[in-house]
């Protein structure tokens, strides 16, 4: 099914592309490019801000377990924020490079006479990554709502405990 949605995401990207890419030009898409390249870099900040203050033992335990099942086991718990974590640094990886191959091509006189279908080409690399920042985003915020519902979990507890200690101080 996620084949199918991403065939179904691809078409309408190089369709967009296709149709829009052409009208803008380098320096409108690196400016693109630059901004998924910030917002990955602070994702990837963040989304190690996190990783440090959810599971610090976990994370010790990937590298200390003496058994590789428990290592594997720690690995999984803590998938939720490894994932977007290397997310992010692809992202910001990609639209650097885009950056550095884009400027390098601006030079080469030979793909002047093709610079409508690089926009259009250039414009679906751009989309894309936008896409994957956007998934990047969605998966970034979950942390904070596990860390959320954690809290008030462990809130709702305390405030269980605190009345039944109440109940049987009365109750003496």
């Amino acid at each position: 099914m996620k084949l199918v949605k991403w065939i179904i995401v691809t078409v309408i990207v190089i369709t967009i592309a296709f149709f829009f890419g052409e009208k803008f030009p380098y320096s409108v898409q690196k400016g693109l490019a630059q901004s998924l390249s910030s917002i990955s870099s602070i994702l990837f900040g963040v989304l190690g801000i996190w990783a440090g203050v959810m599971a610090p033992e976990k994370l010790k335990e990937i590298y200390t377990a003496d058994n590789h099942n428990d290592r594997e086991s720690n690995w999984k718990d803590l998938e939720f924020l490894f994932r977007p974590i290397f997310l992010s640094l692809g992202v910001f990886s990609l639209s650097t490079i885009y950056i550095f191959i884009g400027e390098i091509l601006k030079q080469v006189e030979l793909l002047s006479d093709h610079i409508l279908i690089l926009r259009r080409i250039s414009f679906f690399y751009i989309i894309y990554l936008f896409i994957i920042t956007l998934i990047l985003i969605k998966l970034s915020i979950r942390p904070g709502f596990l860390m959320l519902s954690k809290s008030m979990r462990y809130i709702k507890n305390e405030d269980r405990k605190d009345r039944l200690f109440q109940n049987l101080k009365k109750k003496k």
